[in-house]
């Protein structure tokens, strides 16, 4: 695991524009596939993501499904020791190669020098599960370097879409991700990138492990499905959305909720 925050100012160059917020980003490859992965059936074969906020949840869920499918993955978080596990327990395969950073993606400068790391260790731009900062600046570099048929994905919720009591902000948040998809979509189409978006619903992570067993029963029954949807349910989604076989889909927001 490499920490940003001991990296010299000098590695600063690259990147600036604009796009969008929590996102999954995943790029055509920029190399030929394996023909036995290929063989397989892995639909990320050659194709390397980057993935911030990969300590734990759906984060981590979604760096095994990348990896699962054949991509290098660089897992990102500002917990040090929540991405290196992530990293040590991911399916390894010939042609992946994965890693880890300390990263705060409030911060541009931070966000600048880990992309750089990345394509001078990796010689593409990744793929994105990440921010508006993040997603803006891979963004920029897949547009640069005429990378074809990338696909973003964006996280949002959908609290964003129905509301919830007492997460007016984050309501209001999440609705903006699905805004900003929609125009991104509309915006990098002529680039060949499609954008997406994801709208879970009540889904079992670290954070509903601090709610009471008899909240939780009360939400369960609230879901025609009854019961919280797994980090997995979303990573297959996402891992659709990123690869090859949702190639004429853009601009869609897929519900993951058990129809809550």
């Amino acid at each position: 695991m490499i920490s940003l925050k001991k990296m010299p100012q000098s590695t600063i160059t690259m990147v600036g524009a604009r796009l969008l917020q929590n996102g999954f980003l995943c790029n055509q490859a920029l190399k030929r596939e394996s023909p036995i992965m290929a063989a397989g059936g892995m639909s990320l074969v050659g194709r390397l993501a980057l993935v911030t906020g990969g300590a734990s949840g759906i984060g981590r869920a979604v760096c095994h499904a990348f990896a699962t499918e054949g991509a290098s993955v660089v897992v990102t978080d500002l917990n040090n020791q929540g991405i290196q596990e992530t990293v040590d327990s991911l399916p390894k395969h010939s042609d992946n190669r994965h890693s880890s950073y300390s990263l705060d993606v409030t911060s541009g400068d931070e966000i600048r020098k880990v992309l750089e790391y990345i394509i001078n260790g990796y010689r593409k731009p990744p793929c994105v599960l990440g921010t508006f900062l993040v997603t803006q600046a891979v963004a920029k570099v897949m547009v640069d370097q005429g990378v074809a048929n990338g696909a973003i994905v964006n996280l949002a919720s959908i609290v964003g879409k129905v509301g919830n009591l007492g997460q007016v902000n984050y309501s209001a948040s999440k609705a903006g991700v699905e805004g900003m998809t929609r125009t991104c979509a509309k915006e990098l189409a002529r680039f060949g990138i499609r954008c997406n978006a994801v709208l879970p619903g009540f889904i079992q992570t670290p954070m509903t492990d601090a709610v009471p067993d008899k909240v939780l029963e009360k939400l369960k029954k609230q879901i025609p499905l009854q019961r919280l949807g797994n980090p997995s349910d979303v990573a297959d989604v996402v891992t659709f959305l990123a690869s090859d076989r949702s190639s004429y889909i853009t601009g869609t927001s897929i519900e993951i909720t058990g129809k809550t």
